[in-house]
């Protein structure tokens, strides 16, 4: 047995345009309305629970990435720490082969002025461009700094070597 409504099309004309609906097609529709609105609501609790989620999920990795900066930025600093100590060491070691090699050019020139002027001309200035090589070997140490991306070692084999050329070129100067 199918139950009827009266459902009013038009408000101005009460009583003589009125639709007979079913109640089966009106429970339809209410029934979808509600199944409807019930879908948005989960469709919102779901977003809202993925949203958190994925944040969450964000906040976890960005703590991740944190700690791993946080890592090796400590293992950044106690490299930096041993580099600075061995750097105090070579920097001490230079500074004394700097000092001999200015102490050995300063004689050399004493011995110079015994020499014919012509011959003394050409070794002063063959010493004086050793002077000027021990001198920006030492504003490469005074200019190295540990904390400045350089690799230490690097900078001693080059160093070393510029050090071990210039006394070779002192010692060969001194045997003249």
């Amino acid at each position: 047995m199918i139950s009827w409504n009266k459902v009013n099309t038009n408000n101005r004309d009460k009583d003589t345009h009125i639709n007979i609906i079913p109640k089966k097609i009106i429970m339809k529709a209410n029934f979808l309305k509600m199944v409807f609105v019930g879908a948005v609501a989960l469709g919102t609790m779901i977003s809202c629970e993925n949203s958190t989620e994925k944040k969450i999920e964000k906040a976890e990795q960005n703590l991740a990435d944190e700690k791993m900066d946080v890592a090796e930025a400590k293992q950044d600093l106690e490299t930096a720490r041993m580099d600075s100590g061995e750097f105090l060491d070579l920097k001490s070691k230079w500074d004394n082969r700097i000092n001999e090699n200015e102490l050995k050019i300063a004689e050399l020139k004493v011995k110079a002025k015994d020499q014919k002027t012509e011959v003394r001309k050409e070794y002063e200035k063959q010493l004086d461009n050793l002077q000027a090589e021990n001198a920006r070997i030492n504003n490469q140490i005074l200019n190295y700094r540990v904390d400045n991306g350089q690799n230490l070692k690097a900078f001693k084999i080059s160093l070393d070597q510029d050090l071990d050329k210039l006394e070779k070129s002192i010692a060969a100067i001194s045997k003249r």
